[in-house]
């Protein structure tokens, strides 16, 4: 199993610095959403400001033969992180304007360490697939496409282009079962997301009722297709309002009892100490009782010391066999040598 270590570091930096607040103490309040938000992009920076430097700098807005759209112009001033131009956070609030450059700092990395087989693809791949399927589209033979667009087979059995209703082309995935030469349901295609607007995406699906785990991943992939489950993970890992809103674990009052059921799975064993009033040279008397039908041993021994526990209860196994749980408190004379040497 692969372990991703961004996102495992990313979640350790916010938690020593007290983000989370089920790592909080009972008597500590919640913190502010300020601080919060502050606290999530000073974590994601300082785990990836090594690798972003070490990284070469890409950009979203690569032309290719002429056909990749510049970025769409807004009133606000684009936010670019680590040469990447962010869409669709242009106007929202800061505090989820922080929210996305904390989950691209984690993102980004992840994406220029990753082979090209990683879910998402960036902006300019995304247009440079929609420009040869237009050319397929409009009459071209693959081959006569393929020395421009070396992996236009690829790209046609596992893409499509629809109309988005305004003029424009939208990247879809094709279903399997259906061959690139037939015609396809649009309600039967979910569409393809590139790394600049996944943020976008993932805010939408998230929604007012900040959904998270199955839920968000479920929404998210009735629309998207190439959404990886760890990308939505760490979403709302970074959420300022999951981190607040995350519920504390609570001290259950009371004792909780051991449900035994049966012969033979749980034995418990506990020494009594008689040094005020010995037997003759016996001087502590151990008590092995199983838990499930409550049958009792005592065997008394002469003085408190491993090798005459370890004897006392082999008395006891070779009559009624070791238990599947031996259970003591702990003390010194059930885990000596003589019972942990071999």
């Amino acid at each position: 199993m692969n372990i991703d270590r961004a996102a495992v570091d990313a979640v350790a930096a916010a938690e020593e610095i007290g983000l989370f607040a089920g790592q909080a103490s009972a008597n500590v309040p919640h913190l502010p959403l300020d601080d919060v938000v502050d606290g999530v992009v000073a974590a994601a920076a300082l785990i990836t400001s090594t690798a972003v430097a070490a990284a070469p700098a890409a950009t979203s807005t690569v032309e290719v033969d002429g056909d990749v759209p510049p970025a769409a112009a807004t009133s606000s001033s684009p936010i670019t992180i680590h040469g990447f131009v962010i869409e669709g956070i242009e106007d929202v609030s800061p505090h989820v304007k922080r929210h996305a450059i904390a989950f691209y700092n984690w993102l980004i990395p992840k994406f220029q360490e990753a082979s090209a087989q990683f879910f998402l693809i960036d902006r300019a791949k995304y247009y440079k697939i929609i420009a040869s399927l237009k050319r397929v589209e409009d009459g071209a033979t693959l081959a006569s496409i393929r020395p421009i667009y070396p992996n236009i087979h690829h790209w046609n059995k596992k893409y499509s282009i629809i109309n988005d209703g305004v003029g424009g082309r939208i990247l879809v995935s094709r279903p399997g079962s259906i061959l690139p030469d037939l015609n396809v349901d649009s309600n039967e295609l979910k569409r393809i997301t590139y790394l600049e607007t996944v943020f976008s995406d993932l805010l939408t699906a998230h929604g007012t009722d900040h959904s998270k785990g199955r839920t968000l991943y479920a929404r998210l992939g009735e629309l998207v297709h190439n959404v990886p489950r760890d990308v939505c993970k760490m979403f709302t890992d970074l959420c300022p309002r999951c981190i607040q809103r995350h519920q504390r674990t609570r001290p259950v009052a009371g004792l909780r009892p051991i449900i035994t059921n049966g012969f033979n799975v749980r034995g418990q064993v506990d020494l009594v100490d008689f040094q005020s009033m010995p037997d003759g040279e016996f001087r502590f008397l151990l008590n092995y009782i199983d838990h499930g039908i409550k049958f009792l041993f005592s065997v008394p021994i002469v003085r408190k010391r491993a090798s005459c526990i370890a004897i006392a209860l082999l008395q006891i196994f070779t009559v009624i066999g070791p238990p599947m749980i031996l259970q003591s408190d702990n003390g010194s004379e059930f885990h000596g040598a003589a019972l942990s040497a071999r």
